[in-house]
């Protein structure tokens, strides 16, 4: 006789089962009914669309390669790789489009296996050509599988391999899974299993999906069907006013080294950077004061920054959300990842602590509604079509943190010194491998590395921006951010992007080379040279007055000789009272050559002004035309009764001066700093000012 508790782990492991099933039909009842060709995600069409656009681009194929260490058994890797393919039908999807309908399934006969090459005599540059090389090749999803794999064999005990996996097919998310259960798949090869089924049966750890990703995607067309994202759909439209494009959904518009070409071209290139340990701790401890977390601040920081570089008030940062909201996603490889773009309000110059607050606020708002696709919120606000950018928002942020397999991480952004991963009995190092396509204008990718340094990783499109741009952004958030989190109360508009070392050489190379200022020379010489280089060119012409460079010379020098034999020299001031023409520019000319100042007054000035004038500039002699000199005395004999004779200025014509012959030498040429003439304006008080 069998007693009750020789039966009961087989009853609890049946009745287990039998609840599995029925969760998992229930769960695909829900979803929707399952079928061989099934409709592409709302994410998927987007990528289909922008393939066709550029089906020449790798700009949506994520490359990981990695350096593997210790004796790799290159059969059981390429078993577990095949179990892998057999367990996710999107591993094996082709597409097949009819009458504008774009259709997907998993294919059973898709033979996707790792290329082998050796490369042991190769150097490491020409590893990296070959890997470039590797992860730039575009996938054409009417033919080819969306994964490839290529395993390079250095040695003995070291091997490179890199997997490419086109988005349609998968996200980063994916792609951790994927190497979750390849290193699983592989450790179960390794210790004896001989097939990719029994590989899968025997492993706790690789339990039957509960769903596939077609199911997520029916549910996703039910749920559209059903209305369910209309509020979500409400709140976008609310968040994302399109009534005003231009204002209310702003396009990025950072200053940049070329312009923007009609279309996108989808080539980019990545800019390497590290924060030092210090400097993440100090965001760390500024997000625990301020009841956040680190992707806010780091965030806030990045759209601050570009709020600085563009001079834009508003902006939008695309950000990605997982997707995975519907029960049994989470293992499941496929295109789940949801990009939602976070507004920044720049317009009340926020202080850097409210800054994070507001963003903190619409982020949480902005968890509650990310169930809807991306592309649904672009046709709800129907912006502008523009080819030539990604509708909505033109830049990303991402900070790395895995779901599972942690360690993982290590080998993704990888900065110097990062700790192995184990897989296996293996090490796995990442490779840093630049980006040769670009989707936005700019992305940021950051991560905390093992030592507690963020990585960041500046994604840019090569159209638009050369590397030294890039490097200087760089450079300037990582000043920025410190700044930021030091000085939280200060205006963002007032937080500095430089620091001390770098603003000083920026004022030394804005201000140029100190050299001395060349010699000047006074107008009387620079004429004088003038004059000797081309002395019968025409110099002035007026009514039936001309006269050459030499003529204007010799009358310049002839009353420059008869004003010093009647005491002017240097800085004396002559008033000249004279009508614009010929003579007037002899008066200046010959003031100027004897070393006076002159002071240039129109005949039609009322005479009391005249006379008021005069008397402020302290004129030495009056110098004036012989039918207006009776009328320039009798206006000065009006003068104060304190100017006496002695003091009151001479009055003589041009005429009588350019009459007289001297023969003593020319007065000294004036220097560059003499007072060369003077200028009266009215003056507020109705005092004539002189300057």
């Amino acid at each position: 006789m069998r007693r009750p508790h020789d039966t009961e782990p087989a009853a609890i492991t049946a009745s287990k089962d039998a609840l599995k099933a029925r969760l998992k039909a229930l769960v695909r009842a829900q979803m929707g009914a399952t079928g061989d060709w099934h409709p592409l995600s709302p994410g998927q069409e987007s990528l289909w669309f922008l393939w066709q656009m550029a089906p020449e681009s790798s700009a949506f194929s994520m490359a990981f390669p990695m350096r593997i260490k210790g004796a790799l058994d290159r059969e059981a890797l390429e078993r577990a790789f095949a179990a892998l393919v057999a367990r996710h039908a999107c591993l094996r999807s082709e597409f097949s489009e009819a009458g504008g309908k774009v259709q997907q399934r998993g294919r059973s006969d898709h033979q996707i296996r790792i290329e082998h090459r050796e490369s042991a005599s190769w150097d490491e540059e020409a590893l990296q050509q070959d890997l470039e090389k590797f992860a730039r090749q575009p996938f054409d999803l009417r033919q080819d599988a969306s994964l490839r794999a290529r395993l390079w064999m250095r040695g003995e005990n070291e091997h490179v391999l890199c997997l490419v996996l086109h988005h349609i097919v998968g996200d980063l998310w994916s792609l951790v899974v994927l190497m979750d259960e390849l290193r699983a798949l592989y450790g179960a090869m390794r210790k004896g299993s001989t097939a990719p089924s029994a590989a899968l049966s025997k492993l706790p750890e690789l339990p039957e999906l509960p769903v596939t990703y077609a199911d997520y995607v029916r549910a996703m067309h039910l749920a559209q069907k059903r209305s369910v994202y209309q509020p979500a759909l409400d709140y976008w439209a609310g968040e994302l006013p399109s009534d005003l494009p231009s204002l209310d959904l702003p396009s990025l518009d950072l200053p940049t080294d070329s312009p923007r070409p009609a279309r996108q071209r989808f080539k980019g290139s990545t800019v390497f950077h590290t924060l030092e340990a210090s400097l993440a701790d100090e965001v760390e401890a500024f997000a625990r004061a301020h009841d956040t977390t680190v992707f806010v601040v780091l965030l806030a920081a990045y759209q601050t920054l570009l709020h600085r570089f563009s001079g834009q008030a508003q902006l939008l940062v695309g950000t990605p959300f997982s997707g995975r909201h519907l029960p049994g996603t989470e293992s499941i490889i496929g295109d789940f990842i949801n990009m939602l773009p976070l507004r920044a309000d720049f317009d009340e110059t926020p202080t850097f602590a409210t800054h994070v607050a507001a963003l903190r606020d619409r982020l949480l708002q902005a968890m509650k509604h990310q169930a809807v696709p991306f592309a649904q919120i672009v046709d709800r606000l129907a912006p502008a079509r523009d080819l030539s950018r990604p509708p909505i928002f033109q830049t990303t942020f991402v900070l790395q943190k895995f779901h599972r397999y942690e360690v993982l991480q290590n080998a993704f952004l990888p900065g110097k010194g990062e700790a192995p991963v184990p897989f296996a009995d293996l090490e796995l190092s990442g490779l840093a491998l630049s980006q040769q396509a670009g989707q936005f204008d700019l992305n940021l990718e950051m991560k905390r590395d093992s030592h507690g340094r963020l990585q960041a990783a500046w994604k840019y499109d090569t159209a638009l921006f050369t590397a030294a741009t890039v490097e200087n952004m760089a450079s300037c958030f990582r000043v920025l951010l410190q700044a930021l989190i030091r000085s939280p109360d200060m205006q963002v508009a007032r937080v500095p992007l430089l620091n001390s070392a770098e603003s000083a050489a920026v004022i030394l190379a804005a201000e140029g080379p100190h050299r001395a200022a060349p010699p000047q020379k006074s107008l009387a010489a620079l004429f004088e040279d003038w004059a000797q280089k081309t002395p019968q060119a025409p110099a002035i012409a007026c009514k039936s007055q001309q006269h050459s460079y030499a003529s204007l010379r010799d009358r310049m020098q002839q009353l420059a000789r008869a004003l010093s034999a009647r005491g002017i020299a240097r800085e004396t001031m002559v008033a000249l009272v004279l009508p614009r023409g010929c003579d007037l520019a002899v008066a200046m000319l010959g003031v100027a050559r004897a070393g006076g100042a002159f002071l240039p007054l129109a005949p039609d000035t009322p005479p009391e002004r005249l006379k008021q004038v005069i008397a402020l500039s302290q004129s030495y002699l009056v110098l004036t035309s012989q039918t207006g000199e009776a009328e320039i005395r009798a206006v000065l004999d009006a003068l104060p009764a304190a100017a006496t004779a002695a003091d009151a200025p001479q009055v003589v014509s041009l005429e009588t001066l350019l009459a007289e012959e001297h023969h003593s030498d020319l007065p000294a040429l004036p220097q560059d700093h003499d007072l060369a003439y003077m200028i009266f304006t009215s003056g507020s008080t109705g005092t004539p000012k002189g300057q």
